[in-house]
């Protein structure tokens, strides 16, 4: 809530070294909070309940709201910004606004979940090293730390590529992009009620995989884009993207709590933080090798960043190809065939030994 204002007021007056300094400090304060708040949020659903239908519940309600969130975000900062002039003190305004705004939504999940179901769990104090190396045993969690790393490769460069693409191949301009962001969120978002009840009848690896598989297949479809596509060939592929995109987020989220359970019922060590902790790191790592790996793609192709995307040479148009389908097709195909290996079902969950500790029962919280 801080940080936000922090980054859109920067001190334009002072020297370009007091300003790198301004926006390296804000950043820094914004990652802070950003990590504070989300390991404790991504690991309450383990404590909240042992049932695996209410944490798919629970991970549904997550996924449905982080796309909500997402899309708020992405289309109300343009219009806000419209709205105040599209200058510094436009940006200035943007961020007071959108800092309140995601203070009071945090606050809100901070509030709503106090009397939630938790885990009374006395600290235990053991050698960083023996730590990590009792985790490295936890093969489940190893194999979807590979997964996701992969498939947040993939995510960031199709993402980061898209807008090239459309104006460059397809010969539109931005505005379907924000046609096609509202269709690929609304998709997302109505998709869940369909993969809520499948769920109950399908092991949560084969959700995960029937997710990856269409992911796969409606990105490789983006070859087969011209200019003048008719519309109806372009609203489907967002809309199908919606329905695959959506299980691969919900169930990459179940099946990465169980991984993290399954330790605790192994060792008996509440270690969810360390192992959220581990999660958000790969998620950041993922989305920042994906830009080296495009800007370096660009530059060797030939990509001119002083003229317009519509005038790019061929090279530099293949080369967006390559980034927007290749790297999320190779990525995610590869997160399949490690996605094989997973092997903790719910029954292998159920029969794991739960470790015999009177402070690690659940409790309610008072």
């Amino acid at each position: 809530g801080l940080a936000l204002p922090l980054l859109y007021n920067i001190p334009l007056e002072e020297s370009e070294s007091m300003r790198v300094a301004w926006v390296l400090a804000a950043l820094l304060f914004y990652s802070i909070g950003f990590t504070v708040f989300n390991v404790p949020y991504l690991t309450m659903p383990l404590e909240m309940t042992a049932d695996n239908q209410e944490r798919l519940s629970i991970m549904s309600s997550r996924v449905a709201f982080m796309t909500l969130g997402t899309f708020v975000g992405s289309s109300l900062a343009p219009l806000v910004l419209q709205l105040f002039g599209r200058d510094a003190r436009a940006f200035s305004l943007m961020g007071m606004v959108f800092g309140a705004f995601v203070f009071a939504v945090m606050a809100t999940a901070f509030v709503g979940t106090a009397r939630a179901r938790t885990r009374a769990a006395e600290v235990q104090h053991r050698p960083f090293r023996e730590q990590w190396r009792s985790a490295i045993e936890n093969r489940p969690f190893l194999i979807l730390m590979g997964v996701k790393v992969l498939q947040f490769i993939g995510i960031a460069a199709h993402s980061s590529t898209l807008a090239y693409f459309v104006t460059t191949v397809m010969k539109r301009d931005f505005k379907f992009m924000a046609v096609y962001g509202v269709i690929v969120g609304t998709s997302t978002i109505v998709s869940l009620l369909l993969w809520r009840p499948l769920a109950r009848r399908i092991s949560k690896r084969s959700g995960f995989m029937i997710g990856i598989v269409g992911y796969v297949l409606i990105t490789l479809s983006w070859l087969l884009s011209v200019a003048g596509e008719s519309m109806v060939v372009f609203l489907l592929r967002p809309i199908l993207m919606g329905v695959f995109g959506s299980a691969v987020l919900l169930f990459g989220q179940v099946v990465w709590i169980d991984a993290v359970d399954y330790d605790y019922r192994r060792t008996g060590l509440r270690r969810e933080g360390m192992f959220t902790s581990v999660y958000v790191f790969v998620e950041r790592l993922g989305y920042s090798i994906a830009p080296l790996l495009l800007g370096a793609l660009l530059q060797w192709m030939g990509f001119n960043k002083n003229l317009p995307l519509e005038s790019q040479s061929s090279s530099a148009q293949t080369a967006v190809i390559i980034s927007l389908v290749a790297i999320p097709v190779v990525t995610f195909t590869l997160s399949l065939a490690l996605l094989t290996r997973y092997d903790l079902s719910d029954e292998k969950l159920a029969a794991t030994r739960q470790f015999n500790n009177p402070t690690g029962e659940l409790r309610k919280a008072q």
